[in-house]
């Protein structure tokens, strides 16, 4: 059975997440994990701005900016480490025809057995 527990760290100017997941019999899963609209102030969308990641060998991860139709890629996360995607302005949401705004984790298992694996992603609130 794999397991997604997504949890809101803060909700202010910026949005913090906190995730950890397992992936145990199944060979992988897709889940929106951040609603932007859910939040306060209503944000239209979310700019990547930091993530911190330890993934189990085994695992990969796929972060998309999703779409009605197909997902645009984000990036792909393996291992372990600290991105500061301020310096370059953030990953803002190419709003391809089919936007949501939201975004979505795709966990996959590349070897056999459980796997786990623990984000904290930082996104700041984009209006319009």
């Amino acid at each position: 059975m794999s397991l997604l527990n997504t949890r809101v760290v803060r909700d202010a100017a910026d949005i913090d997440i906190a995730i950890i997941g397992a992936l145990d019999s199944d060979d992988g899963f897709e889940e929106v994990i951040l609603e932007p609209p859910k939040f306060k102030d209503s944000p239209a969308t979310a700019k990547l701005t930091g993530i911190f990641h330890s993934i189990q060998d085994g695992v990969l991860i796929t972060l998309y900016w999703e779409g009605e139709d197909d997902h645009t890629l984000m990036m792909p996360l393996e291992g372990r480490g600290v991105l500061d995607l301020t310096r370059f302005g953030g990953l803002e949401n190419p709003r391809l025809p089919g936007w949501t705004g939201n975004v979505v984790l795709k966990a996959e298992r590349t070897k056999p057995g459980k796997r786990h694996f623990t984000l904290s992603l930082e996104f700041s609130k984009q209006r319009g």
